[in-house]
């Protein structure tokens, strides 16, 4: 009886491990919108703007690739909101956007044959006879994620939750420059139309629902709230836990703890 429970409690540590090996890592947005078109900036943890996420932050996902989970708020002007939003991921050397640099660098984000009647023509959205978009959020070919209103001309979403590769973060590695010092830099920026990034956390990837995100149906669940979460590839873990006893649930909550 001893054997299964030591057997227990390592299999519900390893499992705790297994679904916590990353620190999350959150970036508070400048509070200021600084224009269309231009990239967004972040402050550190050292409280010094930044107008780039650096590699330094991703190289630890290289391996599993990560999630991005960005929170924002829309700009208006004379209290008119715009009549749609964009945000384009992309390499902080050169601003390529990563979607149209290669469109499996990031998963969990409607392709532009879910939003558009015509994938050449951003302006053919595709939208059903009660008035709501297809997708209400999708990737252009050019590589700018678009929002897009509720049926009612409301804007709603304000958090959106993507992964990026490996092969993204390994392409970032690869296209770094050199400072005139010798070290390196690069990274991922966010070019806004519109919008303005309240904070950007970095975490493991997540799993998304077959109906959510890159799916080649629009009538499966594009629009919708993303439900990719944690909590999936935590399941085993938890199950784990409680198999081997509570006191096994504090080392749990701390392996899992984010840094801010």
């Amino acid at each position: 009886m001893k054997k299964i429970l030591a057997t227990l409690a390592a299999l519900a540590v390893a499992g705790a491990m297994a679904t916590s090996a990353f620190a999350a890592t959150t970036l508070t947005g400048y509070e200021e919108y600084e224009g269309d078109w231009q990239g967004a900036t972040f402050v550190d943890s050292e409280g010094t703007l930044i107008n780039f996420v650096s590699t330094d932050y991703l190289e630890e996902y290289l391996d599993t690739g990560c999630s991005i989970t960005l929170e924002f708020s829309y700009h208006t002007l004379a209290g008119q909101y715009f009549n749609r939003y964009m945000v384009a991921p992309g390499n902080a050397n050169g601003w390529e956007k990563l979607y149209a640099t290669d469109n499996s660098y990031i998963e969990g984000v409607p392709s532009p044959e879910m939003g558009l009647t015509d994938p050449t023509d951003e302006n053919s959205q595709k939208k059903y006879d009660d008035g709501t978009y297809a997708a209400q959020y999708y990737f252009k070919p050019d590589g700018f994620l678009q929002l897009n209103p509720e049926a009612d001309g409301t804007w709603v979403r304000d958090t959106l939750t993507f992964n990026i590769s490996g092969e993204c973060i390994q392409y970032l590695i690869d296209t770094r420059a050199e400072n005139d010092d010798g070290s390196l830099w690069g990274g991922l920026i966010f070019q806004l139309y519109g919008m303005n990034i309240s904070s950007l956390t970095i975490d493991a990837p997540v799993d998304f629902d077959e109906n959510v995100g890159m799916n080649a149906d629009p009538n499966a669940g594009a629009g919708e709230e993303d439900t990719g979460s944690d909590d999936n590839v935590q399941t085993g873990a938890e199950a784990g836990l409680a198999l081997a006893g509570i006191a096994l649930a504090g080392a749990a909550v701390v392996a899992t703890k984010k840094n801010k």
